[in-house]
């Protein structure tokens, strides 16, 4: 790997043995590639189906079927040419994509390997296939029937509900799990070791699988953020450094903001009136201004008001709850942050002073 490679590329497990934490899917995946029939003459890997994985992001769905492509053909990048075809839906998810590019690469003969030990068929991975249009997947559906004989596919998606069941019905499935807090410690101290960042805190550790979500990509990437930030200081890595990579909001930031949501109001008040307004926006400006995303302010307040506080009561919990998943569908619509985030101060406030009522 060339010096300036990304991490997340650099460190992508290049066979089937090297994905982390899906026992699972690996053994089965084996157990297909070693129940090749040569006494029938059909060749290796004969019996492979076609694959559908599905699962939350960087959980290894994609290096899977790349590490299974190589140990279908090996690495010989003339043969991974004409054996393998890799496609990103969330650029290419139309039929025409279907009808040119996977059916002109699908109906091409196959091309004699030679000496060498390699499936006699073809390969088409469509990654975010879950992102591809209905008809497309129709479309799809006929060309998977039609070259089964000599092609393999397949699809990626985070939503397998999102796959038509004609075309799922087609594929033996997958199911990635998220990877749990342990295993990625391990993998992320892995990384640490061979990029010479020396024993990672158990503080940073804790804030990259935070901040994941049981994304191994992310926190990856996270970590290479925090060494480009420490310019290779080793002890510059620290539980702050991870929390700027990771774009999370710094706690005595996240406070300041929480105090703003239980600023006292008059609970007989149809709104909050204009001083608590102004204070509101005193508050919630140098937070944007400073870059916070407001994303990231939600999911912690989350964390803080509706998971980690023993102060509130069931029914706070749940209203607080219903306001972040509406403030967080406006924001994912376009709407301004700051109007957002000062009406979900105010609900919140108006939570806390109807509660303190007598």
């Amino acid at each position: 790997m060339e010096a300036g490679t990304p991490w997340v590329e650099k460190y992508r497990p290049r066979r089937l043995a090297e994905i982390a934490q899906q026992e699972d899917v690996v053994r089965t995946l084996t157990v297909l590639l070693s129940a090749h029939s040569t006494d029938s003459g059909q060749g290796y890997a004969s019996s492979l189906p076609h694959l559908l994985f599905y699962g939350p992001p960087g959980t290894g769905k994609t290096s899977t079927a790349l590490a299974l492509c190589r140990e279908l053909f090996g690495e010989q990048p003339q043969l991974w040419r004409t054996r393998v075809l890799e496609l990103n839906a969330s650029d290419e998810r139309g039929i025409q994509v279907v009808r040119e590019k996977i059916k002109r690469f699908a109906k091409a003969s196959v091309e004699q390997a030679g000496a060498a030990r390699v499936a006699a068929f073809k390969v088409v991975i469509l990654d975010e296939a879950d992102n591809v249009t209905a008809d497309a997947q129709t479309a799809l559906r006929r060309t998977i029937e039609k070259y089964s004989r000599t092609t393999r596919f397949i699809l990626i998606g985070n939503y397998v509900s999102r796959i038509i069941p004609p075309l799922a019905s087609r594929c033996a499935k997958f199911r990635f799990r998220p990877l749990s807090a342990d295993g990625m410690k391990g993998q992320l101290r892995r990384v640490a070791e061979r990029e010479r960042l020396g024993d990672l805190d158990e503080a940073v550790l804790d804030v990259l699988v935070r901040v994941s979500g049981g994304d191994l990509r992310r926190a990856v990437m996270a970590l290479q953020s925090c060494q480009c930030s420490a310019a290779g200081d080793a002890e510059a890595v620290t539980p702050a450094a991870a929390m700027e990579a990771a774009c999370l909001v710094p706690p005595p930031v996240l406070q300041q903001f929480l105090d703003a949501c239980w600023a006292p109001v008059s609970p007989t008040a149809a709104t909050t009136d204009q001083a608590t307004r102004d204070d509101d926006q005193q508050t919630l400006f140098p937070l944007l201004l400073q870059g916070y995303p407001a994303d990231a302010l939600l999911q912690q307040t989350f964390e803080a008001l509706v998971l980690g506080s023993a102060a509130l009561d069931d029914g706070q919990r749940a209203a607080i709850a219903i306001h972040l998943a509406e403030t967080d569908k406006c924001l994912a619509d376009g709407a301004d942050e700051t109007l957002q985030l000062l009406a979900f101060t105010q609900c919140v406030q108006q939570i806390a002073a109807a509660e303190s009522a007598p």
